[in-house]
Parts: structure tokens; C-alpha cells; sequence
């Protein structure tokens, strides 16, 4: 009985200040949509940033051989320190890297040649073949715009890079371009007045709840107060 009292009670409060609920709501419902409304990223991205160059080398695995007896590992040559701190250093010049990585200016120095590490590899066919490739994750923080407009320049970059510092240890190889791809994410456009739509509703229900809430914790410390 107590407590179908208290409940009855808290009904009637609730029916003497709905106002206070139903405002409460719609404050929290205009400032979902106003936050929604400012915002200028109505896109989404599906997939993964790939650039990729496929080249050979000719009679680079002969040359290296005969120079220290093991097959040459062109992706062990690119990803030493020594050669990624050249590459930033170049390419820094002609690049934003904070495109690329929204972040880049918080990373400290291992850490953006461990960016770059994790994003540049090169596969070995064999037979002199080669494929350097580049890619960003889907969920990387980027600035998509920019990445397509300069993401092959600076693949481009860093392989002419590489092969200048290669041919500094055997001028007379000779490099071949057989393929190039781009790959970039589906951008899809998303309809903005549902989505606001969508937010103020949630922001009219937590403004609703929090004001019920507050009627309820001020109704009982009144009643607590009395006894």
C-alpha cells in the first residue's frame, strides 16, 4: 500500500508540472538538432584507401646475391630508420602529413616513422617484380579530399625515392613501371534532415527522462524533509 501511495503521489506531481518535462525535452530536442544542424560532415566513408605500383628490376636479385649471398628484400631496405627519416624529410616539403593522419602533429619522431612503416610495404613477386603499395584504413582520421588528389604523388615521391638510393649502390639497374591502381572509399551521402530529425527526437526523450528524474529526486527529499 505504501508504495502504490508514493506512486500515486509521484503521478500527481508529474500531472501538476508536465510542463517542466515536456520543456525540458524540448530544450535537449533544439540543441541535438541545432548541434546536427552545424555540422558539415554529411558524408560516410566505406573502404579503405590503396595505391598501389607494380615494377621490375632488372637483374636485381643476381646483383644482390653475388654482393652479400642472400636474396635481396627490397621491403627491409625501404623500412629502415635511416631511409623513412629521408623519406619524411623529403617528402615533408611537398606534403601535408596531417592529411594523411589527422594526428600526425601529436606523434613524436619513432612514432611517425612507425606510421609510415605500417603504411608502405612492398611485396616481392620474384623475378625481379615488385609491388609497393600504400594504403589508409577506413577508420584512419584523414582528410579524404586531399588524400585523393595527392595520395599517387606521394607514392610516386617515396618510390623515386627508393630507387635513387638503390642506384646509389647499383647505377646500372634497370627499373620498369608495369602497373599502377587507385583505390579509394565510397562516399555516401546522408540525408540531413532525417538525421537531425532523429536527434532531436533522442534529445527530446533524455530531456523528458532527465526531467522526471529531477521531479522524482525533489519530491522525495520534500517528503523525507517532513518526516
Amino acid at each position: 500500500m505504501q508504495e502504490n501511495e508514493k506512486l500515486k503521489i509521484f503521478i500527481n506531481v508529474l500531472k501538476r508540472k508536465w510542463w517542466f518535462v515536456v520543456l525540458l525535452g524540448l530544450l535537449f530536442s533544439a540543441g541535438s538538432a541545432y548541434e546536427k544542424n552545424i555540422s558539415d560532415n554529411w558524408t560516410v566513408q566505406s573502404g579503405n584507401v590503396v595505391i598501389t605500383k607494380t615494377f621490375s628490376i632488372e637483374n636485381a636479385d643476381r646483383y644482390f646475391s653475388d654482393q652479400s649471398n642472400q636474396k635481396f628484400n627490397f621491403d627491409a631496405f625501404s623500412n629502415t630508420y635511416s631511409m623513412q627519416k629521408k623519406i619524411i624529410k623529403i617528402t615533408n616539403e611537398s606534403y601535408d602529413y596531417s592529411k594523411f593522419n589527422l594526428n600526425w602533429r601529436n606523434l613524436n619522431e619513432m612514432q611517425k616513422y612507425d606510421w609510415l612503416q605500417n603504411h608502405f610495404s612492398i611485396n616481392d613477386f620474384g623475378l625481379g617484380a615488385y609491388e609497393l603499395v600504400f594504403w589508409l584504413n577506413e577508420n584512419d582520421p584523414k582528410e579524404i579530399e586531399y588524400i585523393k588528389k595527392e595520395a599517387k604523388n606521394f607514392l610516386n615521391d617515396y618510390f623515386n625515392i627508393l630507387i635513387v638510393e638503390l642506384q646509389k649502390l647499383e647505377p646500372d639497374l634497370k627499373i620498369k613501371v608495369i602497373d599502377e591502381i587507385e583505390v579509394y572509399p565510397t562516399e555516401i551521402s546522408l540525408d540531413k534532415n532525417s538525421i537531425i530529425k532523429k536527434y532531436a527526437l533522442i534529445g527530446f526523450i533524455a530531456g523528458c527522462l532527465l526531467g522526471i528524474v529531477i521531479l522524482l529526486v525533489k519530491e522525495m527529499s520534500f517528503r523525507n524533509g517532513r518526516h
